[in-house]
């Protein structure tokens, strides 16, 4: 959320990838411009403070060709990681370099948004494509204490001491001509590795909804590449998955996928009258949490009761009349939400009944 501390995940991310001696760049302005920095062997580190706008540029209907080519390589490169990547072919001209063949191009994207501005700027096409299948996702937990940080950030000993190793191995190898570190795995993560390949897939083919299958069918590869991560970690002379290595990956990719699905849901939306349906079973489950408080007395004993005056919520959402039912319309369509009459004092005809919305079972 907004003003929640981005500043210092991001900063963690470019301080090691500093150590680690990573080619550091802000925002790709176009497909050709990303491709001309890749190069082999070296880790590329690309850091968007805002990366809603740059998924609104990328993917937006009126989309420059040279921002369409950029999500385009993005997919690419993530397929070529553990191979070779072929840049684009340039007319022939005096100063014009030829079309390159990067070994092993390492480009890593990190980004942080609002997640309702992602939302907003983020497509059902980016699933379909499988651009959002191959990111990870976190949110930022809420209610945490503020703390001011008064220190500037600081790489553990440990972090340089295995940043330099892999650096020495690197540097070994490209002296012999031979950069290719291969990653070898116990018989028992194997094992582990192939269950996994079966549950990853049993997963993806729930019908939890109608993208989770695209959002999760990278979810095997995702593990694999983070196991082989921390193999390198571990021992970067002779990196080797572990067991534990493999468990460790499976959580990650199991809290991702989470994430990814959470945001979808709450925040990726078709169009309008959707959109303003999820705000308004956002805003009603706030209310019957206590994080939005009632302004009247009477709202009170129907929010204890489970319910929300609809005025309460009408309030809340800051939507006009007319949307506001046709959102409430829509999720009573869906069966996520409720309506109902509750009973007003029958000895005072000016205190009618208040019509409130109920959660269903299942949106609660």
């Amino acid at each position: 959320g907004t003003g929640e501390g981005k500043d210092i995940p991001r900063n963690a991310a470019i301080a090691i990838g500093k150590v680690g001696r990573a080619k550091l760049i802000g925002k790709p302005a176009s497909g050709q411009g990303l491709e001309d920095a890749v190069e082999p062997n070296l880790a590329l580190l690309s850091e968007i403070d805002e990366i809603a706008h740059f998924f609104a540029a990328v993917t937006g209907s009126k989309a420059q060709s040279y921002l369409i080519e950029l999500a385009g390589n993005l997919l690419r490169l993530y397929s070529a990681s553990s191979g070779i990547y072929t840049t684009r072919q340039r007319a022939a001209a005096r100063g014009v370099s030829p079309s390159r063949s990067v070994e092993n191009p390492c480009v890593n994207l990190i980004g942080f948004a609002t997640p309702e501005k992602l939302g907003e700027a983020m497509s059902v096409s980016n699933i379909e494509d499988g651009l959002m299948g191959r990111m990870l996702f976190a949110f930022g937990r809420a209610g945490v204490t503020p703390r001011r940080s008064l220190k500037p950030l600081v790489v553990p000993e440990s972090v340089l001491q295995v940043t330099e190793a892999i650096r020495v191995v690197i540097s070994a190898k490209a002296f012999d001509k031979s950069p290719t570190i291969e990653i070898q795995v116990a018989s028992d993560a194997n094992k582990m590795l192939d269950e996994l390949l079966i549950k990853f897939d049993a997963m993806a083919n729930k019908p939890s909804s109608p993208f989770a299958r695209s959002l999760q069918m990278r979810s095997f590869e995702k593990c694999e590449r983070v196991a082989g991560v921390l193999a390198v970690w571990s021992n970067p002379a002779s990196p080797m998955i572990t067991v534990e290595h493999v468990a460790w990956a499976e959580q990650v990719i199991l809290a991702s996928d989470r994430a990814a699905l959470h945001f979808c849901g709450e925040y990726m939306h078709g169009g309008q009258v959707q959109a303003d349906a999820a705000l308004v079973l956002k805003t009603v489950k706030r209310m019957l949490k206590g994080e939005i408080k009632p302004q009247r007395s009477n709202e009170l004993a129907h929010i204890k009761a489970g319910q929300v005056p609809r005025s309460m919520a009408l309030r809340g959402c800051k939507l006009d009349k007319r949307r506001f039912e046709d959102a409430v319309g829509y999720l009573v369509s869906l069966e996520d939400v409720r309506e109902a009459a509750a009973a007003g004092d029958p000895s005072n005809s000016n205190k009618p009944g208040t019509r409130v919305l109920l959660l269903a079972r299942e949106a609660a």
